[in-house]
């Protein structure tokens, strides 16, 4: 069986990511994080409805943005703050790297590119403390890999999750 190159690039950066997202997530736990784990850790009580867990959300993080919300929800019971958020940072540079390798045809250029996208500033703010960012990119990213009309609804998630 052969494995095609995107698809293995795209697992070896998201690899790195994983490993670095694993040991550095945990340390980070000041600035915009401070407010993020206070959501992750009080609003999802089980006694709460879930209006409740959204009126936390809100006053927690200060933003109505739905996208993140529901997400957090989902990977709540089955996995820590940590892991949930290493885990986005592998997802997103998964798809981050099969996109570009989708629209960025010089073969070798894409590699030097890749590693610029993932040394940046920005990037590894986006690692570490812009949670709601982080995941519209991912949908924004998602979106430029489809190629249907299915495209539009993924592009509204990516609203949906940070709008600010």
């Amino acid at each position: 069986m052969l494995i095609k190159k995107p698809l293995f690039y795209a697992t070896f950066y998201s690899l790195l990511v994983f490993i670095f997202s694993f040991y550095i997530v945990p340390l980070y736990i000041d600035g915009d994080q401070l407010h993020y784990r206070d959501f992750y850790k009080y609003c999802f009580y089980e006694n709460l409805t879930p209006l409740q867990q959204f009126f936390c959300y809100e006053i927690t993080l200060g933003t109505k943005e739905p996208g993140y919300f529901c997400v957090s929800k989902i990977a709540y019971p089955y996995l820590d703050k940590d892991m949930y958020i290493t885990l986005a940072n592998t997802v997103l540079t998964f798809v981050m790297t099969l996109a570009i390798f989708k629209y960025y045809k010089l073969v070798w250029h894409r590699h030097v590119f890749l590693i610029l996208i993932l040394m940046n500033y920005y990037f590894i703010v986006m690692l570490t403390s812009a949670e709601r960012l982080k995941f519209s990119f991912i949908f924004l990213a998602l979106a430029l890999l489809i190629n249907s009309n299915k495209r539009i609804i993924v592009f509204g998630l990516a609203l949906l999750t940070h709008v600010q």
